[in-house]
């Protein structure tokens, strides 16, 4: 009888008092986490590569100084202007001291004229000259633009060609427009002014 229940004891002294389980059931749970974590990792890698952002449609060419020559907003000196019936006045803009214009007409439904840069005798660039139409009473009904871009065909007008067969003479770009009335303005429109919001030499 003592000795069955030295044998008792003995068991219940040597029992893990924590309920650990077995060390290898340790390194099995152990190793069974580590294979959880990395299958989402290994799901990742084996999908499709990113799409690469599609590219813009358009590509915007910029110089130092020169603002964009689409939706640009209209002159506010246009709109307090009241030229005289059949007349074209000069508004206000930012490049008045870097170029003049010549003559200017409101004829066949069109402004006419010629703008010469006085400022720098480089390549020009981009010049955008606007134009605003005119009622009776002075109102600005509405406008229209003139662009010439780096890789212009437009003619440029005699005061080139005369200004570089002069020895001696500075050669300013001349550059003649003729902006169309809109059609919609036509039988209203009975003056107009016009201005140079946009100019960039080389």
């Amino acid at each position: 009888m003592r000795d069955a229940i030295g044998v008792a004891h003995v068991a219940h002294i040597t029992k893990d008092p924590m309920n650990h389980p077995p060390a290898r059931s340790s390194h099995f749970l152990s190793a069974l986490a580590v294979a959880l974590l990395t299958l989402p990792l290994a799901g990742c890698g084996a999908g499709e590569p990113d799409t690469p952002p599609e590219p813009s449609s358009a590509i915007a060419s910029s110089f130092p100084g020169l603002a964009a020559a689409s939706g640009d907003p209209t002159p506010s000196s246009m709109v307090t202007l009241n030229p005289a019936a059949g007349s074209v006045e000069q508004a206000a803009g930012p490049f008045d001291n870097r170029f003049t214009f010549k003559d200017l007409r409101l004829s066949r439904g069109a402004v006419r004229g010629t703008v010469t840069v006085t400022s720098d005798i480089s390549e020009l660039l981009e010049l955008q000259v606007v134009a605003g139409f005119h009622d009776s009473s002075g109102k600005l009904l509405g406008t229209a633009r003139f662009t010439h871009h780096l890789d212009g065909t437009h003619d440029h007008g005699g005061g080139e060609s005369e200004a570089a067969a002069t020895p001696g003479v500075e050669h300013f770009h001349s550059e003649e427009f003729t902006i169309k009335v809109p059609e919609e303005l036509r039988s209203r429109v009975v003056s107009a002014s016009v201005s140079v919001p946009v100019l960039v030499n080389e």
